[in-house]
């Protein structure tokens, strides 16, 4: 029985070390705070408007609640949001902890979350294709931020002064095809990691004011050029995965990303090129990724 109990345990920690990305991410898109009467309540205190473009669908354009509140909803009495509208909840302090964006929407619009200071986290839905101008402007709380695979546009001055994400790193998704001026400006990013072949289009001012920022970016580096306005004093070229920088990624990056595990050493800036998940901590998942990388291109 003790025996039994050793090995079930052994399997479980297995288990648990192979979890998915999203897996970490506590109570990404739970209420479990929120009876079913309470959260029924707070969705009736938004307000919606039907879309202009021809569409059955709505945006959400405020909240009339003195309720605190981390519920997006994407649906109302049968009615589907697709976007939220220009300074929607702007400077609602109501707005906190972490949020998901639903799936369905796909527009977030100018002004829309600016200084809701007490928003910590959010995650965007997998529908979500532009963030507008000064969206998150001034959420100084805000340290965490969930992209989806199918993002394009962030917006001028989108994460200005968010300053939560002082010292830490953020990965861009391969979809962004624009990021406007002053979008991360007086953030304190310390890291950037772009992963997509084809460097999106930046501003002159979109890292403005992030003093250590370090910008990884592919070891195919098209576009990430100082003639495309892209700062080469803090840009850093390399191969995620490239464990020991021979450009290529195989077993032998895994064993290297294991004997870190096993050592127990702390991820520094020569180590953010192996954490294949960005979660500050190198393991065998990142092992697992490199691996699973290495064989999608044999």
């Amino acid at each position: 029985m003790v025996r039994f109990k050793k090995i079930f345990t052994l399997l479980l920690l297995i288990s648990i070390s192979f979890l998915p990305l999203n897996s970490y991410i506590a109570n990404d898109g739970e209420y479990e705070e929120y009876s079913d009467e309470e959260r029924a309540s707070i969705i009736e205190s938004y307000e919606i408007e039907k879309n202009s473009d021809g569409s059955n669908t709505y945006s959400l354009v405020g909240y009339d609640s003195n309720v605190y509140t981390n519920i997006i909803p994407g649906e109302i009495d049968g009615k589907i949001i697709t976007r939220i509208a220009d300074g929607a909840f702007k400077d609602l302090k109501q707005m906190t902890g972490q949020i998901t964006l639903p799936d369905s929407i796909k527009y977030v619009g100018d002004e829309a979350f600016s200084g809701c200071t007490n928003l910590i986290r959010i995650r965007f839905g997998e529908g979500l294709e532009e963030i507008g101008n000064n969206c998150f402007y001034n959420c100084t709380s805000l340290d965490h931020i969930r992209y989806n695979d199918n993002l394009k546009y962030i917006g001028d001055s989108a994460f200005e002064n968010c300053r939560g994400f002082d010292g830490t790193y953020m990965q861009i998704p391969s979809s962004v095809e624009s990021i406007g001026n002053n979008a991360f400006a007086g953030t304190g990013i310390d890291l950037m990691i772009f992963t997509s072949t084809n460097a999106p289009k930046i501003e002159e001012n979109t890292f403005y004011r992030c003093r250590y920022l370090k910008i990884r970016t592919p070891n195919i580096s098209d576009g990430y050029t100082q003639e495309n306005g892209w700062p080469m004093d803090k840009v850093i070229a390399t191969l995620l995965g490239d464990a020991n920088g021979d450009g290529a990624i195989n077993s032998i990056d895994a064993s290297f990303v294991i004997d870190k595990y096993k050592k127990n050493e702390v991820v520094d800036d020569d180590l953010y090129i192996i954490d294949m998940n960005y979660d500050k901590t190198i393991n065998s998942v990142d092992a697992s990724i490199i691996i699973d990388n290495y064989k999608s291109n044999i």
